[in-house]
């Protein structure tokens, strides 16, 4: 079976895993610090902040800060401002999302730049910025398997689901992502 074909099978098993639990997709509940010591064993040297919130989100969401050293969030811009100056104007992290709906996740790169006009600058990928970042991105995976998560591709996350919608997600619109992780999609 070529990859397509597997992806598209996928796919259909997402879907129909996330109709069966669709009542977790509209009420998600969880306890929000399920996996924050764990990670934060597993990443000793790096931050991990717990940005769980289930308002609009289905998933656990941890951002692991790829730089070592302790780093607190920011309160407000001026802080950030000065957080990411304190390390060259560049911030690069790992968005760990980990499903309650359905045993999936995936991952997200994030760099965060202070431009010249201390304008804060996201862009997000779903590779590692650098290469000293796949060990994080391997280290991560690992624990999500051995918690007994698979992983999801892009392909498969962008998937529109017909017939659904939700607060954020207009029906035409909603993706495997927003059904899992989070009702507004980082693009």
């Amino acid at each position: 079976m070529r990859r397509s074909e597997q992806n598209a099978a996928l796919i259909l098993e997402v879907v129909k895993s996330i109709r069966a639990k669709w009542d977790v997709v509209l009420n998600p509940t969880a306890d929000p610090d399920r996996w924050t010591k764990e990670l934060q064993q597993l990443f000793p040297h790096n931050t991990v902040l717990n940005l769980t919130d289930f308002n609009y989100g289905k998933a656990h969401m941890y951002e692991i800060i790829l730089h070592e050293g302790t780093f607190l969030p920011a309160r407000n811009r001026d802080e950030e401002c000065e957080a990411l100056k304190s390390i060259g104007g560049t911030r690069y992290s790992m968005l760990l999302w980990l499903s309650v709906v359905a045993p999936y996740f995936t991952v997200q790169f994030l760099r965060r730049k202070l431009d010249q006009h201390r304008e804060i600058q996201d862009r997000i990928l779903s590779r590692p910025w650098r290469n000293a970042d796949t060990k994080v991105l391997l280290t991560a995976s690992r624990f999500c398997v051995g918690h007994n998560f698979d992983y999801l591709d892009d392909e498969v996350l962008t998937a529109v689901i017909p017939d659904v919608e939700l607060d954020l997600a207009e029906e035409g619109t909603v993706t495997v992502f927003n059904c899992l992780f989070e009702d507004f999609s980082h693009e």
